[in-house]
Order: structure tokens, then C-alpha cells, then sequence
């Protein structure tokens, strides 16, 4: 059980108590102790409208707070409180993480005193937090920084919608430049972009891959899909299908409203079919127990200690799982001598929208890969560079520019 670091900003967590289990929320107090706060039973239907109380008299408990006027800290109560619900899973993640580091900070600073010069303590913040190196884990780019600020603006921005924050500052906010390179002190890392996989290299990367993480690799490169839209794959989307069309409801861009179909031949629907055999209609097509029976195959296992192992792994794969079994694999290859160079399933995207766009067009190639804007597109679309290599490859051997050639001599 995780325990969150700022006042009550994680979820609501659990302890055990006997045979059942107490909600309530991990506090630091001031010699910086964690206290677990109970708010109730497990069951218990009022436990969210209790967490809200908690979290507003949490606040008021600071002696600074005004009387009259809006802190920060309950601007990001109220955005907790009415929009986060309604947020991607992955969204709301972030939104915790971002405001739980500026809540000791800002949250009793009144909300028109929180200007561009706070926002710009608020990135120094959250860069220093990305420096921690914590548990072996690597240090944060100046993108994943920008991204978490990214979600701070958009609190400050259905602030101004409600009447709780100036729209001025906002505006005074949004001209602050982003975290980069030019930020010395920060020190932090500079994503590579990331570029295609090449088809040959996923074909002969198959060939160590388990049966099962091959399907998925075949099925995301067919359909361009993300990691985690192949993981999200349920057995229904596959049976109620109709000439091949699947509809994901599972996806990145779900909340915008936008809808995800993707097409597949027989041929294509026959391996998604093959993965749905004997599951339940709500289950996913691909699961981790699916891998653990596939590895096991042939061994004789007692029936309780077959359940006993597969109640170890989960229901589905997210993308980092996803991701980390193709690694583990492709690692082992090239330790035993295969000459793999290094790729990861968002690459598979790459290589599919780089595709698409020099066959249809950069408008084609966007709403088969499921982009709310061309922009996004363009991040995907090696096109200019695939175009580059065909034309040096066009050129060899028939231009007079090569080193074989003789250079004309130079007259007198």
C-alpha cells in the first residue's frame, strides 16, 4: 500500500484490521511522521463525501488561510472534487502528482497572488522533484516536467471558468517559457526523439518472442495501434465485429469523444479469434495467464497448484508490462549472439504512421492512427526521412558525385 507523500493527495488507502479493512488517508504531522487517518469502513457508501470533509478541514487547520478569498489549495480541492473523476485514469494520476508537490508550497497563497513569478517557483519545483533519484529510477526529462505543468495550467484554467482563478494571471502564467535546456541548474535528461522500428527488425524479432506477445506485435503493427489499446483488447470487441471492424472503447483519446475503429482481414481476425477461445465475453484477449499456461504447456501441475500460479498474475497486460516482456525477451536473444538493435511497442506506431502517410497522406495516416490534431501526426511521420533514403539509394551508382568517381582536373 502506497502511502502518499503530501497531505491526503494519493487515493484512499487501506489497512487491515482483522478481517476487514479501514479507508482513510496517510497524513504527515509535524515531526513528519505518517498517521493513517480512518474515515471508515471498507463499504461504507459515504467514504468519498467523507474524504472531501477531511481534505477541506485539512486546509483550514492552516492559520494563515484568509478569510475572505480563494487559496490555492482550494482551487485544487474543488478540481478534485468536480472534474478529476472525470478524467482519464492516466490523467488523474498526474494531476495528483503535480498538485501533491505544490500543495506545501502554494496552498495557502490566495489564488490572485499566484502569478507568472509562482508559476515560475511552481516549475523550479517540480524539476527539482524530477532530479531525486529515488529506487534506482532515472532521473525526469525536461518533456515529462513540461507535461506535468502542462496539467497545473489546465486546474488554472477551469479555475477561471468557475470564477476561481483571474483570468489575467492565467494569461500573464501562459507566457512563462517551458523547462529546457537553457535551465541549467535543473540538469535534467533530453528525450532522443523516437523514431521507427523497420519491418525487417520486427520480423526477426518474432522469432524470440512467446507465442503470445507475437499475436500482439503482429495485431499493433497490422492496426498501428498503441501498446496500451492492444492491451485494452476485450473478448466482445473481437465477437461483435462486424466484416472485420473492431471498435475499441478503451483508448487514449476516449475522453474527447472521439471513436476508435480498426479493420482486419479474415486472415488478421483468425488470430484475434484463436485468443478469444474459451474466455468470457468480458474478458481481455490478451492476458499474462495466457502466457504463464503457454510456457507450462505439456508440464504435468497438480490443478490447486495451477490455480495457486495463475492467481499470481493479472487480468490484462498495460503497456508497460507489455513492453518490459518484449525487452526481457529480445535481451535474452542478443545475449545468446542475435544482432537485434533496441526497439520498444510505441515504435510500432512510428513505422505504421510513416507508412500510411506515404501511401495516403499525412490526413489519411492521422485518422487511421486516431490523432486529434496534424500535429501530433507529424511527430509520428518519418516520411521526410524514408524519402531521403530512397533517393541515396536511387542515386547509387548513377550520379558522378561518389568517391569512385574521378574528380575532373582542375585546368591550368
Amino acid at each position: 500500500m502506497a502511502r502518499p507523500r503530501n497531505d491526503g493527495f494519493g487515493k484512499i488507502s487501506r489497512k487491515k484490521r482483522g478481517n476487514y479493512y479501514d479507508l482513510g488517508v496517510w497524513v504527515r504531522d509535524a515531526t513528519g511522521k505518517n498517521v493513517f487517518h480512518r474515515l471508515g469502513r471498507e463499504g461504507d457508501p459515504d467514504i468519498q463525501e467523507k474524504f472531501l470533509e477531511f481534505q477541506h478541514q485539512l486546509f483550514q487547520r492552516k492559520k494563515t488561510v484568509p478569510k475572505d478569498g480563494v487559496t490555492v489549495a482550494m482551487l485544487f480541492l474543488k478540481y478534485i472534487e468536480l472534474r478529476l473523476p472525470k478524467l482519464h485514469v492516466t490523467d488523474q494520476a498526474h494531476v495528483r502528482k503535480v498538485l501533491g508537490l505544490l500543495l506545501d508550497e502554494f496552498g495557502n497563497t490566495p489564488t490572485d497572488d499566484f502569478d507568472s513569478v509562482a508559476y515560475r517557483r511552481a516549475q523550479e519545483i517540480v524539476a527539482c522533484e524530477g532530479l531525486r533519484k529515488a529506487d534506482g529510477k532515472k532521473v525526469w526529462s525536461f518533456s515529462h516536467v513540461n507535461k506535468l505543468l502542462k496539467y497545473l495550467v489546465a486546474v488554472l484554467k477551469w479555475g477561471v471558468s468557475r470564477k476561481l482563478f483571474s483570468a489575467a494571471n492565467l494569461l500573464e502564467i501562459k507566457t512563462v517559457e517551458p523547462v529546457g535546456k537553457g535551465d541549467e541548474v535543473y540538469e535534467l535528461e533530453v528525450n532522443e526523439p523516437r523514431t521507427e522500428v523497420p519491418d525487417h527488425v520486427i520480423l526477426e524479432s518474432l522469432k524470440y518472442l512467446t507465442p503470445i506477445l507475437r499475436d500482439m506485435v503482429r495485431i499493433q503493427r497490422i492496426a498501428g495501434m498503441r501498446p496500451s489499446e492492444v492491451c485494452a483488447l476485450r473478448v466482445e470487441h473481437v465477437l461483435s465485429a462486424k466484416d472485420g471492424v473492431i471498435e475499441v472503447r478503451e483508448h487514449k483519446t476516449a475522453r474527447f469523444g472521439t471513436r476508435r475503429y480498426y479493420a482486419f482481414t479474415p486472415d488478421e481476425m483468425r488470430i484475434l479469434k484463436r485468443r478469444c477461445s474459451g474466455k468470457g465475453f468480458d474478458e481481455y484477449v490478451f492476458t499474462p495467464r495466457d502466457a504463464y499456461l503457454e510456457a507450462v504447456e505439456g508440464q504435468a501441475i497438480a490443478p490447486e497448484k495451477l490455480d495457486k500460479a495463475l492467481a499470481r498474475y493479472g487480468e490484462k497486460y498495460d503497456s508497460h508490462a507489455y513492453g518490459r516482456a518484449i525487452k526481457r525477451k529480445l535481451d535474452a536473444a542478443r545475449e545468446q549472439g542475435a544482432k537485434i538493435p533496441h526497439w520498444t511497442p510505441y515504435q510500432i506506431r512510428h513505422t505504421f504512421v510513416t507508412e500510411n502517410s506515404l501511401k495516403y497522406g499525412m490526413e489519411t495516416a492521422s485518422s487511421l492512427a486516431g490523432h486529434k490534431s496534424l500535429r501530433t501526426t507529424e511527430i509520428y511521420d518519418h516520411k521526410a526521412q524514408r524519402l531521403a533514403v530512397r533517393a541515396a539509394e536511387d542515386r547509387a551508382g548513377q550520379t558522378p558525385w561518389g568517391e569512385n568517381e574521378k574528380s575532373p582536373e582542375p585546368k591550368p
